[in-house]
């Protein structure tokens, strides 16, 4: 075994073929440019007479000898520099392009600067010197360039936790791949950063030191260390108040040290930890219970942190300034208890009491009644001062009936239909299983401008709701009436294209939203734009710019927007509406827009038809140049050309360098992916065609990790044969093997049944047979893993393969509950994104060759051991087909799943020397379908599921399928109230043995119980069958199914359930299901728990 692990291994690591490496580099500073002049011979004119450096002339004369150089044509162009990559001429020629600079060229300084600029966005160097000099009336130049010194890693030496080194790269400066300089300041700001993050955990007086190391045998190369000596914790250990006169100083103590544990603050059994932070955050607890105890103008006006002379103690002062004290009080209070009410009043969190403050609680306390449905609740505060420190506030409450929202009503209605109208609201008329029903204002204001902007959207720019009315129509019901001003709809008559050469308008304008005879949307005139900016893209223009004017049909010039209203105008809050409305018995009037001469529509389009002009530069055609990497220190160059498809010569397409970054982003092995272009700048702009360098930058990740894990299991907690699983797992993962961006990955697992240890002996489900040993289950595999398998030599985009070897021995029957196995083999599996055919479709085939030995629930128990079946050596190709229409996987509510699972089951390979590999081959079908139907707005859900599972021998046999290959059916995953895998087939010891037809249907139905918490219940109807399909030597899977009697073998349960979602994405569900069909010795019902629905 230990030889073909081994093997395994060595067949991995020889099939990787060493590409050679990218070059390394980061994202630098920009380098400075220093320029020299140097004096010609003496027989040539003189431009000056002695080399002088740039730093040491004045502007003057630096103007002076550029002028004398502008115009002359460049005779040479030189570039040297320090690093690696210099060595090779082709390189520099690479360079020398980037920079734009060659012989024959006219010399002028923009020309300079933008080589400068270009250079430096490289990255690869420091500095950049220009020695110029003027020969035979030509430019000669020479460039030396000093190459960058980049940061390789960083890393922390003696790190104590907390904080963790996770917080501490959060807020790292120095990062992988940058140009690094010796920079005190920005040190020092490095070092303080880290600094604060200990002091926030307690620790003071932390020394950190930075060395940068050479790396060895590379120049330009240094590792970041960061030497890490942790101060020490200091311990609050007084705490000294003044002021404080409602409260006593054990009070205000323990509220000041909330940060600490029960066990310091209120027991004192030993000293808090001070923490700046917690600090902090128990001033604010001090004077938060102040303002709960009515002193809402609480302050802390003085405090301080006395360190003792050890330095391990501190001394908390602190001075209080109390204030006056206000006894808040409520009249009229039936729906509500007073502490709910005091929970939204202002003053608890401004701190501050005046009339302004009192009127926001009254409209608080009238907005939370809302929420009950008292939409008429009204309230008035008032304020009364017994002396400077005593005073107190009443809220006169006048409730009013509850009423809920029976009809909505609108007048002014016919671009729309009302219920595409209601669809944009939140506010909605009363259902049983819908959420709302009861009036709220800010929400029905919000509800308001959706109304707007959806008549924006189809051109009515100047559309208006401008009033509401509240009216009771009878008890305890209420209609909501709103008036809809449409306006007019700007339509565009014509659309103008100028400056397009090299494609049709017609090309340039197909599928754009703003087309003649179109509404006209200013956001989708934008977006048209941007396409057609990005159509040019395409086509290999990235530098076509589009300048969009609109016209009225007289030619008058206007901005392309909508008509505004000046902001007063409209009430988009209740505090705004509460002056504009207007209430009498049973009916509340309220005026959204003023109807005044200042709220008038201004600017924009705000005629019946306009006219849009498109004027295009299409700027120079541009091919795609040198490519250049940064921060690859480990990734092979070979990695990151291939998911970055663009090549030399090609016309550069933007959507494909951000598919490009998108491909690399994929590979999870770069914290960080960016794809630049070098050459698109001004001086391209008047050229006809230009070559742009790309510039790929990457960060790259820590490929490589140990992990660890352990955790407790309980499986059916409901049923007798309960399990309690203690479970373990150790992983290696290294995503970037050899530089490849391809992952190996060992893992080992083991689990035990703790009850059995609790137990004390092992009791086997058949017949009682006591087993003297523990059962456990190990499992160990090495997958070897290529996310781009085949792109290279066949073409095949995103193609996933995995390859590898695995053991597994199941004692516990975690696989199947009835079954237990020791296997092992090889496996394989390539996984295909389908999206060129249509969206989330996908493609998995999987290739299967191992051999097993299984222990069924009738299986021989000899002294104590269980005896397996013989060993099979069989092999799977397994394809699997799924098309994913559902909204979410973890908690659909609308959509489809379609998925067909037809698995090819060879015979045992080694038995009866391999004649029944074939001869007792099978094809075992599986296919499911589910369907989601969302009701009320999408709270209630219609959940529907159907699954077939069928064995087709291919051949003649004698024989049953194997155990492990069968079909099982009951429980928490296909027939709640049922066991797990308790449907069908018994054995001769009346336990369940499987199947060979398994068909089966569930419908759940979905209805909100606690939404604010996202609590749901459910109730459910689960049906299906399982028989056999061998008798004898005939098939009969039909025949058993409904021979006997058509519902004969169907077994049928319902339900109830509640669901919490956590994240309000991942269901927690527990279900109580009841058997419809019992049979004799059958359970009433069973509660099932489990992380995810019954079907998907």
């Amino acid at each position: 075994m230990r030889s073909f692990w081994l093997v395994i291994l060595g067949l991995l690591v020889c099939a990787q073929s060493f590409a050679q490496d990218g070059v390394p580099d980061l994202e630098l500073e920009q380098p400075e440019l220093a320029v020299e002049e140097e004096p010609p011979e003496k027989d040539l004119e003189p431009m000056v007479t002695e080399r002088v450096p740039v730093e040491a002339q004045g502007e003057n004369i630096r103007l002076d000898i550029d002028e004398s150089l502008v115009g002359k044509v460049i005779g040479q162009v030189e570039l040297t520099c320090d690093l690696k990559i210099c060595e090779n001429p082709e390189n520099l020629l690479e360079l020398k392009g980037i920079a734009g600079l060659s012989v024959g060229q006219v010399y002028s300084s923009k020309l300079l600067e933008t080589a400068q600029v270009r250079l430096a966005k490289t990255g690869f160097f420091e500095s950049l010197k220009v020695i110029k000099r003027l020969e035979n009336d030509v430019v000669l130049l020479e460039i030396e360039a000093k190459g960058a010194t980049l940061i390789r890693d960083v890393k922390f030496d003696g790190l104590e936790t907390p904080p963790f080194e996770e917080e501490l790269r959060k807020v790292l400066i120095y990062r992988q791949g940058q140009a690094y300089k010796r920079d005190a300041q920005k040190a020092q700001t490095q070092l303080q950063q880290f600094r604060n993050l200990f002091e926030r955990e307690g620790y003071f007086g932390t020394k950190i030191e930075l060395s940068a190391t050479p790396v060895a045998d590379t120049e330009h190369l240094v590792d970041l260390v960061f030497k890490i000596e942790r101060g020490k914790a200091r311990q609050v250990c007084d705490v000294g108040v003044r002021g404080n006169q409602a409260m006593t100083y054990a009070d205000v103590r323990e509220l000041l040290l909330s940060d600490g544990s029960f066990l310091s603050r209120r027991l004192r059994l030993y000293d808090s930890t001070f923490t700046s932070d917690g600090f902090k955050r128990g001033q604010e607890a001090l004077v938060e219970a102040y303002r709960r105890r009515g002193y809402f103008q609480a302050r802390i006006v003085d405090k301080a942190v006395r360190v003792d002379g050890s330095g391990e103690c501190v001394t908390l002062v602190i001075d209080v300034l109390e204030g006056p004290k206000w006894d808040v009080t409520f009249e009229g209070v039936e729906e509500f208890n007073e502490e709910d009410i005091r929970d939204v009043l202002p003053f608890y969190e401004s701190g501050y009491v005046d009339a302004e403050e009192i009127r926001r609680a009254e409209r608080a306390i009238e907005q939370l009644y809302e929420t009950r449905g008292h939409a008429f609740a009204r309230v008035e505060g008032s304020e009364e001062e017994r002396d400077q420190l005593d005073r107190s506030i009443t809220f006169k409450i006048r409730e009013g009936p509850k009423v809920e929202i029976r009809e909505i009503v609108f007048e002014g209605l016919s671009v729309f239909t009302e219920a595409e109208v209601l669809e944009v609201m939140s506010t909605r008329v009363f259902a049983l299983f819908d959420v709302g029903g009861y009036l709220q204002t800010d929400e029905l204001l919000g509800d308001l401008l959706r109304i707007e902007s959806l008549y924006r959207e189809r051109g009515y720019h100047q559309a208006l709701v401008r009033r509401f009315n509240l009216e009771r129509i009878s008890e305890g019901q209420m209609r909501v009436r709103i008036s809809i001003d449409e306006g007019i709809q700007t339509k565009i008559a014509r659309v103008e294209m100028f400056g397009n050469r090299t494609t049709t308008s017609g090309l340039l304008l197909e599928g754009m939203s703003s087309s003649p005879g179109a509404p006209f949307v200013p956001l989708q005139l934008r977006t048209d734009q941007t396409r057609m900016i990005q159509r040019y893209a395409g086509f290999g223009y990235p530098l076509a710019r589009i300048e969009t004017s609109c016209f009225l049909l007289n030619g008058e010039q206007i901005a392309c927007e909508a008509p505004r209203l000046p902001r007063a105008c409209t009430a988009r809050s209740q505090e705004e509406l509460s002056e504009r409305c207007e209430r009498v018995p049973g009916k509340q009037m309220c005026l959204r827009v003023l109807e005044t001469d200042e709220c008038k529509f201004e600017g924009g389009a705000n005629a019946e038809a306009i006219r849009i002009r498109h004027e295009i530069t299409e700027g120079p055609i541009v091919r795609v140049g040198a490519r250049l990497l940064k921060g690859n220190f480990d990734t092979r160059a070979s990695v990151i050309h291939r998911e970055v498809e663009l090549k030399r010569g090609d016309l550069l397409d933007t959507q494909m360098l951000i598919q490009g970054q998108g491909n690399l982003r994929q590979l999870n092995i770069f914290d960080s992916v960016s794809v630049e272009t070098i050459g698109l700048d001004e001086a391209a702009q008047d050229k006809t065609e230009v070559t742009a360098a790309l510039l790929i930058s990457v960060e790259e990740a820590s490929s490589s990790f140990l992990d660890f894990r352990s955790g407790v299991e309980l499986r059916e907690p409901f049923v007798d044969d309960r399990q309690l699983l203690l479970t373990g797992e150790a992983q290696y993962t290294n995503r970037n093997l050899f530089g490849f961006a391809q992952g190996i990955q060992p893992r080992v697992v083991g689990a035990i049944d703790t009850l059995q240890l609790f137990e004390g002996l092992n009791l086997d489900p058949t017949e009682g047979t006591q087993v003297d040993s523990l059962d456990y289950v190990f499992g160990a595999e090495l997958s070897y893993s290529h996310p781009r398998f085949l792109k290279e030599s066949l073409g095949i985009d995103k193609l996933y393969f995995t390859f590898g070897p695995f053991y597994l021995l199941d004692l516990l029957g975690i696989v199947n509950r009835q079954i237990l196995r020791e296997e092992w083999g090889l496996r394989s599996e390539f996984r295909k994104d389908l999206t060129e055919i249509t969206e989330r479709l996908f493609l998995k085939l999987g290739l299967e060759f191992k051999q097993i030995a299984t222990f069924g629930q009738d299986g021989p128990v000899v002294e104590g051991e269980r005896i397996f079946s013989p060993r099979r050596t069989v092999g799977k190709v397994e394809p699997d087909l799924t098309l994913d229409r559902r909204d979410s996987p973890l908690n659909p509510k609308k959509g489809y799943l379609l998925r067909a699972q037809p698995t090819w089951v060879s015979g045992d390979a080694l038995g009866q020397g391999g004649e029944g590999f074939f001869s007792d081959s099978f094809m075992r079908l599986f296919l499911t379908a589910s369907y989601f139907i969302p009701f009320w707005r999408g709270d209630v859900v219609l959940g529907q599921g159907i699954r077939y599972g069928q064995v087709f021998p291919l051949a003649g046999r004698e024989n049953p399928v194997s155990i492990d290959e069968r079909f099982f059916l009951g429980g928490v995953r296909s027939l709640r109230g049922f066991g797990d895998d308790s449907v069908g087939p018994i054995s001769l010891s009346q336990t369940p043995d499987g199947g060979e037809l398994s068909l089966s249907y569930n419908a759940e139905l979905r209805y909100p119980l606690i939404p604010s918490l996202s609590v749901y219940g459910a109730v459910f109807w689960d049906t299906g069958l399982l028989v056999d399909c061998y008798v004898g030597s005939q098939r009969a899977c039909w025949q058993d199914a409904f021979g006997q009697g058509l519902l004969d073998e169907v077994r049928s349960s319902a339900g109830l359930g509640v669901r919490a979602l956590l994240l309000d994405q991942i269901p927690i569900i527990l279900d109580y299901g009841t058997v419809l069909n019992r049979r004799p010795g059958e359970r009433f019902g069973q509660f099932h728990v489990n992380v995810g629905y019954t079907f998907d």
